[in-house]
């Protein structure tokens, strides 16, 4: 399940000339209905932006790769974001004591990225190679 938190973080992050620019309609469209698409994920929170805004007939559903294409991937892939400003980690706390909740790997504390690919590399989580690679590219983008 996606984490409704992402909502609020990924819609601020768009830049709507480039969204319409590969899910097509008038960037100054989008610009104006940011507030209605929120609302309207925030009913769907699992779906991706995509899916809310065809089923909603925001926008045209002419291609399956947009039906499918994942808000973080776009983010990442299409506006040239850093993964760390992107991707959400799923945490209990330090101790694993706290309520699950999500962060963005770069809020991730260094000691915590370090546990994660040592672990990684021991066989002792199944953390996928994307989330790893991130992870990698956070600890470059401290300096190590």
């Amino acid at each position: 399940m996606r984490p409704a938190s992402r909502i609020d973080h990924y819609l601020d992050l768009i830049d709507w000339d480039t969204f319409a620019g590969v899910f097509g309609g008038d960037p100054n469209f989008h610009r104006q209905n940011k507030e209605a698409y929120r609302q309207a994920w925030k009913e769907h929170p699992d779906r991706r932006l995509s899916q809310v805004l065809i089923n909603g007939g925001m926008i045209d559903n002419t291609r399956l790769e947009l039906w499918q294409m994942e808000e973080s991937d776009y983010l990442i892939n299409c506006q040239g974001c850093h993964p760390s400003d992107v991707l959400l980690w799923g945490t209990g706390g330090k101790n694993g004591n706290e309520p699950y909740h999500y962060i963005l790997i770069r809020d991730t504390e260094t000691p915590h990225i370090r546990a994660i690919l040592s672990g990684s590399d021991r066989g002792l989580n199944r953390a996928s190679e994307r989330y790893l690679d991130a992870f990698r590219k956070e600890l470059d983008r401290r300096g190590g």
